[in-house]
């Protein structure tokens, strides 16, 4: 409570095609400090750019 938080949505559409969405004021700026949000961001780029 009272300490942020964030919405991930990964969404895959009957065609093929797929949606990522990170929904928080500090995801870009974490990126270089949050070993976690740096894989999470790792991860989708690795998944966006083998499909």
């Amino acid at each position: 409570p009272d300490q942020g938080g964030a919405e991930i949505v990964h969404y895959q559409t009957a065609s093929g095609g797929a949606v990522y969405s990170a929904g928080s004021i500090t995801y870009p700026g974490s990126i270089l400090v949050d070993e976690v949000v740096s894989k999470i961001t790792a991860n989708v780029i690795k998944h966006f750019t083998t499909v």
